[in-house]
């Protein structure tokens, strides 16, 4: 139910992106020539958040940065892959932990991992496009902070994060000028990332929760 409210929420959003990209006036694109394969390079921030930690909210900010691949499928139809390093995880402040007695004064994850995101695309004579795919990402290392008061030992260390992060995507990106574009994404695991947590802090599985804002830059495109 919770992952079926987040697509809801990720459709309405990208709505809004169609309705401004409708009305959108700059000047004719297109690609220089008609290959099959076209690159690029994308940074930017994911802002983020585990469902699944007891807290609520996009707190936590990390990278999104890498390279994109683009291949023509059709006329209208694109299909691209990423490689991308990313940081996802979350904050929270004070709260009353699960342990009788002891209280959360702050806590922190940091996962860091290799991604590599599969989408299909559609998009208008502008080189705008919107589409939705699916992402597998390889866990390279997890920083984990719990502050408590009095001091508990949680030993969140005995209880790691997945090797492999599987999650669907959809999003879009908006032409701003020669090569490059504006891009933005929802992002939800579809399997958990963490499945024990730590005692004391949360009796269920862990689900990474992402927005992503980039720049992307691909070369191949020119003024009309």
């Amino acid at each position: 139910m919770r992952s079926v409210l987040h697509v809801k929420h990720a459709l309405l959003v990208l709505l809004c992106f169609l309705a401004y990209d409708n009305g959108y006036t700059q000047p004719g694109y297109y690609l220089e020539d008609q290959r099959t394969f076209y690159g690029g390079l994308v940074a930017g921030t994911n802002i983020t958040q585990v469902d699944g930690d007891g807290y609520n909210g996009y707190h936590n900010l990390g990278w999104n940065a890498g390279g994109v691949m683009y291949m023509r499928l059709s006329e209208r139809i694109i299909g691209s892959m990423e490689m991308l390093y990313v940081q996802k995880g979350c904050r929270g402040g004070s709260r009353e932990s699960l342990v009788k007695g002891v209280n959360i004064l702050d806590y922190r994850i940091r996962t860091d991992y290799a991604e590599v995101p599969l989408q299909v695309y559609y998009h208008d004579k502008h080189l705008n496009h919107v589409g939705a795919g699916f992402a597998y990402a390889r866990h390279i290392n997890t920083i984990e902070k719990v502050e408590s008061q009095p001091h508990h030992d949680f030993r969140t260390e005995d209880y790691p994060f997945k090797k492999q992060d599987i999650s669907f995507l959809i999003g879009g990106s908006l032409h701003l000028w020669k090569g490059f574009f504006a891009n933005a994404r929802f992002q939800y695991s579809i399997i958990e990332a963490r499945g024990m947590t730590p005692e004391g802090i949360s009796w269920m599985g862990q689900y990474n929760n992402v927005w992503t804002f980039r720049l992307m830059y691909l070369f191949g495109t020119k003024q009309n």
